[in-house]
């Protein structure tokens, strides 16, 4: 794998730094009207378009302060506050003295100034300095080094990532349209269900195992600690592996076989409901499926065991995920940083369930309706990854072939 030229600082790709200001609050008309005026709060992680601002000002404003008018296609970047942030403006506007407009040097394609930038800000937090808002001297923003490959080469590095981008919110709107596609199906469902005829509503208690069996929590304090955590063994499920209804297990962390047998009141096994009784907010619940096996669930959990000849457990899981079971969580959840449900309390939440039929044809159809999602997530990741991987390659000096560069 060659090399790309030496790098250069950053000064070498810059012609000019333009501050900002701000216009007077004191007058009230400088803040009545339409030049867009972009101060840091503007500046959103990750978003390299500026649309507009939250703030506008006058002309009359423009022109009696500081605030510069910056062409669209300037990349701006924070030097106080959210140091390294950077953004490029899609109209003309003005910019206020956190900020700093970067004018490129002949050579140099502002959108791949943009990106180098945007790279460089960990680097540019690094730098930063001060006892209560942070910020970074133009002079060590200029002092950092990028790769400065021939200007055909920076329009091709840039058309890829554009394309790359392009790709990422296309899927990402797919992703969007399925969830709320998916929301909708369960809503209407238990819409439906509540206003047909022979509809049933029950305490969830009443729809669980008979004994301590049917809901537990995890085990308090002292039964188990980070000391009882292993490397390998059986699996321990935290609040954090409970995700948008599902059970992501990420943690990593385990507990040995003995250690698991003397808290098996809290192990929970494929085909139970685990619901967290603490989060913000609490009560979203996740299937235990079979890609884990046997795992002790920890205090913050609530492990249910439904009675399957009274609910089917998938519709358990779907109804305890839907706004209606969300409302009552909030009513019932308490705590004053934190907010949490008790298992006393869980248990009263009233339940709609319709027959049999629609329950197990809901399922199904939530089922296959998470599989799509599931397949568009995977698409989104591997291309945040293409993107990632070839955002260092290009930064850090390395190549790969971009393929045909034309002038």
């Amino acid at each position: 794998m060659s090399s790309w030229p030496e790098t250069v600082p950053l000064a070498e790709c810059i012609a000019k730094v333009v501050g900002g200001g701000t216009p007077s609050r004191t007058v009230q008309s400088n803040w009545v009207g339409s030049v867009p005026w972009a101060s840091v709060k503007d500046l959103a992680q990750g978003e390299l378009v500026l649309d507009d601002t939250q703030e506008h000002i006058s002309e009359g404003a423009l022109g009696g302060s500081s605030a510069n008018l910056i062409p669209a296609g300037i990349p701006i970047v924070c030097t106080r506050m959210a140091v390294g942030r950077i953004a490029m403006p899609s109209v003309d506007m003005a910019i206020n003295q956190d900020l700093k407009a970067l004018y490129p040097a002949r050579g140099v394609d502002p959108r791949y100034l943009l990106r180098a930038v945007d790279f460089l800000q960990p680097e540019l937090e690094a730098l930063a300095s001060g006892s209560t808002v942070k910020g970074i001297q133009v002079r060590d923003l200029l002092s950092l080094r990028i790769p400065k490959p021939p200007l055909p080469t920076q329009r091709r590095i840039v058309e890829i990532l554009e394309t790359l981008d392009s790709e990422i919110r296309l899927s990402e709107a797919v992703l969007e349209k399925q969830t709320k596609m998916r929301e909708g199906m369960i809503t209407e469902a238990i819409s439906k269900s509540r206003d047909g005829s022979g509809i049933e509503e029950s305490a969830l208690g009443d729809l669980l195992l008979n004994g301590p069996s049917g809901a537990v929590i995890g085990p308090f304090g002292s039964n188990l600690t980070a000391h009882d955590y292993r490397s390998a063994g059986v699996p321990v499920i935290f609040v954090r592996d409970i995700q948008s209804g599902h059970l992501a297990w990420k943690s990593d962390v385990y507990v040995s076989l003995d250690k698991a047998r003397e808290l098996s009141a809290h192990v929970s096994e494929p085909g139970d409901i685990l619901v967290t009784k603490m989060g913000d907010p609490p009560g979203t619940a996740a299937m235990h499926d079979d890609r884990l096996g046997s795992a002790v669930i920890t205090a913050d959990i609530i492990r249910l065991r439904a009675d399957v000849t009274k609910v089917s457990p998938q519709w358990l899981w779907i109804f305890l995920n839907s706004p209606l079971a969300a409302a009552q969580v909030r009513a019932m959840a308490g705590g004053v940083t934190r907010q949490k449900v008790t298992l006393r309390d869980f248990r009263t939440l009233r339940v709609s369930k319709p027959n049999r039929s629609t329950q197990e044809q809901l399922a199904g159809a939530v089922q296959a309706a998470d599989s799509l999602i599931a397949k568009e997530q995977e698409t989104v990741a591997k291309l945040r990854r293409m993107r990632s991987g070839l955002i260092s390659d290009v930064f850090r000096g390395r190549i790969r072939d971009l393929g045909p560069v034309s002038a």
